[in-house]
């Protein structure tokens, strides 16, 4: 039986539509190439309609270096998250790293990542910042080594931590251990698979470098949210009842703030937005009502009164620019007031 070959690093990029972009990702990719490390490189054809997989093909042939490029496709589109998962289950490297093929790494940033890793070898997760535009994030201040679960929790509630599957070096076993694959049919995938991951470590690594470079294009999901609003509030309702299986039940505050920012204020802006089915209109009045129901109980009166802007007339505070414009500060306020 032959002995499949191990990798210290797999690249998992996702290939659906991106021939415009393809290029400038896989050559950030074979920039990755060191004699420290052995690299493979999974690239997932989504049922791509465009040129992307045969532009991707002609690079590859093209290239002798050391990184190991490998091609993998669906009989159907089946999604990010599906290819994502894919690459998990296929990959030969012990450490794994998802690139968007619309996004390219920074020169140098598998083998600063892995590095880090190596400097604290019990660590699961190592992440640096990353560029959007002209702006670098996150600011993590003096964050290096956390080891402590409930101060990571703390932070990821926070969004000081940032919740995409992109820009981190992940431990495969950890993964697959966890069962932390991404949930397929969801949009904005990455804030549930980002909760299960943060509710799981105990120790993780920040370095001060810029590893990814995010490109933030107009065919992006949350560009097209409004065109396919019924599948972005199905999402985002069923995304919100799933955070509330792992409940941060010693940061409840902050753990429903997270759930009431990054769920349910844009299903609300999306409800007084778009023409939804009244099925799908009910689905969120449900959530909505068992995420007050919930602060009440809990006698969270600051939050409860927050959470009105779910509801008509409150919620038409949305449509004004100076609100919204202001909108992080009053956020950051009731999270400080209610801990």
């Amino acid at each position: 039986m032959q002995m499949m070959e191990k990798y210290d690093v797999t690249i998992i990029i996702p290939v659906y539509n991106v021939e415009k972009y393809i290029q400038r990702c896989l050559e950030s990719v074979i920039e990755q190439e060191t004699d420290e490390l052995s690299i493979e490189c999974l690239l997932i054809d989504d049922c791509t309609p465009d040129d992307s997989i045969s532009i991707a093909q002609r690079i590859v042939e093209g290239y002798c270096g050391s990184i190991c490029f490998r091609f993998l496709r669906h009989e159907q589109n089946r999604g990010l998250s599906a290819a994502r998962n894919t690459g998990i289950d296929a990959a030969q490297g012990d450490f794994l790293l998802f690139l968007d093929s619309d996004d390219y790494l920074a020169s140098g940033a598998v083998g600063k990542m892995f590095q880090a890793k190596a400097n604290y070898p019990e660590t699961m997760l190592v992440m640096g910042k990353y560029v959007v535009g002209r702006e670098v994030l996150p600011d993590y201040g003096s964050v290096g080594y956390l080891n402590e679960a409930k101060q990571i929790k703390r932070m990821y509630l926070e969004e000081k931590l940032p919740l995409m599957a992109w820009n981190k070096l992940l431990n495969r076993n950890f993964l697959i251990d966890n069962f932390l694959y991404f949930e397929e049919g969801l949009l904005f995938e990455d804030v549930l698979w980002s909760y299960r991951l943060f509710s799981n470590l105990d120790s993780l690594v920040v370095i001060p470098d810029i590893i990814y470079y995010y490109e933030d294009i107009p065919t992006s999901i949350m560009r097209t949210i409004s065109k396919r609003a019924d599948h972005a509030m199905c999402s985002f309702v069923e995304t919100g009842n799933k955070l509330y299986e792992s409940p941060f039940c010693d940061l409840y505050a902050l753990h429903k703030l997270f759930i009431f920012r990054l769920v349910a204020i844009k299903a609300t802006d999306l409800y007084i937005h778009s023409n939804l089915p009244t099925k799908t209109k009910k689905m969120f009045q449900v959530f909505r009502h068992r995420l007050m129901a919930d602060v009440i109980h809990h006698r969270q009166f600051l939050l409860s009164a927050f959470f009105l802007l779910m509801y008509s007339p409150f919620c038409h505070f949305l449509k004004f620019a100076f609100f919204r414009h202001h909108f992080d500060q009053i956020y950051r306020l009731v999270m400080r007031l209610s801990h």
